[in-house]
């Protein structure tokens, strides 16, 4: 991860991670939250999955940038149209939020995949420009002479 953005992306996945975490709990605790979870039990696998996911993509593999965009779209994507097509035209403050949450979690699924599949540098390769014309060539090796300590001591 080399761009602020994919670091800004993943911060975001994690933080929204963490909100589904603390929804979850307050609806298992009985405490009234404007946000709600679509399905319980699902959404309890889907914070485990979401683990799984994340690593993959902190990683930079693409197979996790899919996975998690389609679990997402399909788990939110599937509550987005049962709120909408429940709602009757009746767009209340609650409605709306559940909404927003829902197409921030499919927008945010989009946007790793989108990521991943953009970055055209999954993992840093070590090589600077700054220091290659130096490093590359053979003839600044050090030589040693068979008589020199082969000793790697390190004095602090």
């Amino acid at each position: 991860m080399r761009s602020v953005f994919s670091w800004l992306i993943n911060i975001l996945a994690v933080a929204f991670w963490i909100f589904r975490i603390i929804v979850t709990f307050l609806e298992n605790s009985n405490i009234n939250f404007v946000i709600k979870t679509i399905n319980f039990n699902v959404e309890v696998g889907l914070l485990f999955l979401t683990i799984v996911f994340l690593v993959l993509i902190f990683k930079r593999n693409i197979i996790g940038g899919v996975a998690y965009f389609v679990v997402y779209a399909g788990y939110f994507g599937v509550g987005l149209y049962n709120i909408l097509a429940n709602s009757n035209g009746n767009f209340t403050t609650d409605i709306l939020t559940q909404a927003f949450v829902c197409v921030l979690a499919i927008f945010m699924g989009l946007l790793n995949l989108l990521d991943l599949a953009i970055s055209r540098q999954r993992k840093g390769d070590g090589k600077s420009k700054k220091t290659d014309w130096f490093f590359k060539e053979d003839k600044f090796d050090r030589k040693l002479d068979e008589r020199a300590a082969k000793n790697n001591y390190r004095i602090f």
